[in-house]
């Protein structure tokens, strides 16, 4: 009696069953975080679920690997009582929160990756029949609090203060501890993950951006006043530049740039592409080189879950297409304003300026667009120089291509 009163306690201290005896591999597994770790812990050469067999180890013990994942659910799910959670008895439920069972935890919530059927019927038989909320039930997560942020932020510029936003005073506090921040401070955020993710990335001379200029047929374009940047005077409001602030639209490839302005006016049933070659090396924010969520049970790096989380949101948010209407001004001012800081403000972390935006194609998946923060007096054509004068981007005019777009 005394053995099972033990394991009893032990049992119910780790927060589940002991499983069968038996052994898995990682091959059961997709996410890579618990791959990893059976590759670590294996002590058998064969696999009690998809029957695998090697001479060498490659199989853990399931307990082990339960215990695994039970310190990863932890670290962002709770037990409803001890997280704070109300009961209402006279209702008979928890009061103010999502609160949900095993099952769902594991099939809804938390993705395991595990598509052989008794493999998930152990585990989930092993947890506690229990009911589970996330850690904090009443507060946002960090990722929640961040996109909060900048939806408040983006419907301040649009609607209330375009150019002075940054002098509208705090919301008074309703309680002491209240410290929400001011909506403009999701920018100094965005400075923050984008200098911890390494987002600001080295763009070396050689290397190629295409521009491309939709046109009517029998039109021709070939000079750097043709296709180079626009002067301010016929710069239109654009998703990254306001009207009369002159910046370099283009794509690292060619079918990018063309896929991203072939609808701008169907008339122009002809598109003109060229290269321009970067000159001397600058820097880059690369939106396109987001790392991917972390694994939950990755203890190395799942605390920048959250801020990869909001990363991405705000990746897709300022990169997805939007209607050209009456109104498309209005729903590029973030963007626009995101990237007039990025352009003046923004310091990478050895303080040095960047010279322009890499950002996911809306218009073809896997796309990358650019924005460059250069005007016509930064380029030259064909590698030709000016005493006195410093060239970044060189149109190359051996490339210029024109062909029919419809």
């Amino acid at each position: 009696m005394g053995h099972i009163k033990h394991l009893m306690e032990m049992e119910e201290a780790r927060g589940f069953y002991t499983p069968p005896e038996k052994n898995v591999c990682s091959n059961c597994f997709g996410d890579y975080a618990i791959k990893e770790f059976i590759q670590e812990e294996s002590t058998s050469g064969f696999c009690d679920y998809c029957g695998k067999r090697k001479r060498t180890l490659i199989a853990a013990p399931l307990e082990s690997v339960i215990e695994f994942i039970m310190e990863g659910i932890r670290s962002e799910w709770g037990d409803p009582s001890d997280e704070g959670v109300g009961w209402m008895s006279s209702e008979g439920g928890w009061i103010g929160a999502d609160v949900i069972d095993s099952y769902d935890l594991l099939s809804e919530e938390i993705d395991l990756q595990i598509e052989n059927e008794i493999l998930f019927s152990d585990i989930l038989d092993t947890i506690f029949d229990r009911q589970w909320c996330r850690k904090n039930p009443y507060a946002l997560s960090r990722h929640q609090e961040w996109l909060y942020d900048w939806e408040s932020f983006s419907n301040q510029v649009k609607h209330q203060a375009r150019y002075m936003f940054f002098k509208i005073p705090k919301r008074k506090p309703i309680f002491k501890f209240d410290k929400e921040p001011a909506p403009y401070e999701i920018l100094f955020t965005l400075r923050k993950m984008v200098n911890r993710f390494g987002l600001i990335k080295a763009i070396e001379p050689g290397t190629l951006f295409i521009r491309a200029r939709s046109h009517k047929k029998g039109d021709q374009y070939t000079t750097l006043k043709d296709l180079g940047p626009p002067p301010k005077e016929k710069t239109l409001s654009n998703r990254m530049s306001p009207a009369g602030i002159v910046m370099l639209y283009g794509a690292l490839d060619k079918n990018t740039a063309i896929r991203e302005i072939r609808d701008v006016d169907p008339s122009k049933t002809h598109i003109t592409t060229v290269a321009f070659k970067v000159l001397e090396p600058f820097k880059v924010l690369d939106l396109t080189g987001l790392p991917p969520v972390p694994s939950l049970f990755d203890s190395a790096t799942r605390d920048n879950r959250s801020s990869v989380i909001f990363l991405r949101s705000f990746c897709y948010d300022i990169s997805k297409s939007i209607e050209k209407d009456d109104r498309v001004h209005i729903e590029y001012v973030p963007t626009q304003v995101v990237t007039e800081y990025f352009r003046l403000i923004f310091r990478d972390e050895k303080r040095k300026p960047i010279k322009g935006i890499i950002y996911p194609s809306s218009r073809l998946p896997g796309g990358k667009s650019c924005v460059l923060f250069f005007t016509s007096e930064n380029c030259t054509a064909d590698g030709v120089l000016e005493k006195g004068a410093k060239f970044w981007l060189s149109m190359e005019s051996s490339t210029i291509r024109t062909r029919k777009l419809r």
